[in-house]
């Protein structure tokens, strides 16, 4: 079977905008699957309250989380295009 051929002119800026939009979708994903399962530990019969608390600070952090990677890297981005006008 013949394989597709690659163009080599592809650069990493070019590839970048796709690797972040992949990047975001998995955490995305990531992110439904550990409030599933958080939500289900939180609502178990005989929780202790230590326990309770945990899991809701783990839920704070998590909403967080999602936010910070894409904050982080578009504001470096923004960052390095300041310092190249420089």
């Amino acid at each position: 079977m013949v394989k597709r051929k690659r163009s080599s002119d592809e650069t990493l800026e070019e590839k970048l905008p796709q690797f972040k939009t992949d990047l975001f979708r998995a955490l995305k994903k990531v992110k439904g699957f550990e409030r599933q399962r958080l939500s289900r530990r939180l609502h178990e019969k005989g929780l202790a309250e230590d326990r309770k608390e945990k899991y809701e600070l783990e839920v704070a952090v998590l909403k967080v989380c999602t936010r910070l990677p894409h904050d982080l890297i578009y504001a470096r981005g923004k960052r390095e295009r300041n310092l190249e006008l420089i």
